[in-house]
């Protein structure tokens, strides 16, 4: 099934964004994070909620 392949991708998206998040946890400075971390986390989340639904309509047109 094509969903499948699907959700196996976004489970490894997940894993590459919460990686990539503790560092930039990490990296963090007393004044905040920066624009460009600010960017990565908004368009990383917003590309996985993309996914979800694209994995919903799958599965319910099926």
């Amino acid at each position: 099934m094509e969903y499948r392949k699907i959700i196996k991708r976004l489970q490894q998206k997940n894993k590459l964004l919460k990686d990539k998040l503790e560092l930039i946890k990490k990296k963090k400075t007393p004044s905040g994070y920066t624009e460009k971390d600010i960017d990565f986390i908004v368009n990383s989340y917003l590309e996985l909620a993309q996914d979800m639904n694209n994995v919903r309509s799958i599965v319910s047109s099926n």
